[in-house]
């Protein structure tokens, strides 16, 4: 093999392994986001909904937090339509618990059978479907802020 012939082999293999490495990398942080409003859409019918329990938790210790249950057809609708867009992807590296602030929903169907609960932070979702049995971990991706979620504040009772 010539001089000239080892150091291309050399920089082609680099080139190739670099390539590689690129689209792995780029194939498992790229994922699509989608609006999580479509997302809780595929889990259940809104007109199947007959109650939606809300708890707004501050801290940990579980001492702070107040919550609210709505069963009227018109607080459900009212609840689901103000949800604000949230973009998310799916997310694998989910730390198991957000951050606080935290509100969290559970969504009762028909013969108040839980289908559906979930909790928002400001920077992750982590949804349980009560049929499949299955979590899911979703990371916000878009500007979303907490605050925008404040409006169920007047109505949740706070507990001691």
């Amino acid at each position: 093999m010539s001089k000239l012939k080892k150091p291309i082999f050399i920089i082609a293999g680099i080139l190739i392994i670099s390539v590689i490495g690129i689209f792995l990398y780029n194939s498992n942080n790229t994922r699509t986001p989608f609006s999580f409003n479509d997302l809780l859409r595929e889990h259940f019918k809104e007109n199947e909904i007959e109650s939606i329990f809300i708890q707004k938790t501050m801290s940990a210790e579980r001492k702070d937090y107040s919550d609210i249950r709505f069963t009227d057809k018109k607080d459900i609708e009212f609840v689901m339509k103000s949800l604000p867009e949230i973009q998310v992807r799916s997310d694998s590296s989910s730390r198991g618990f957000p951050e606080y602030p935290t509100y969290q929903f559970t969504i009762g169907g028909k013969d108040q059978k839980l289908s559906l609960s979930f909790i928002i932070s400001s920077e992750e979702i982590l949804l349980h479907d009560y049929e499949k049995k299955d979590n899911y971990s979703y990371k916000i991706t878009n500007e979303f802020r907490l605050d925008k979620l404040e409006f169920l504040d007047p109505f949740l009772v706070k507990l001691k």
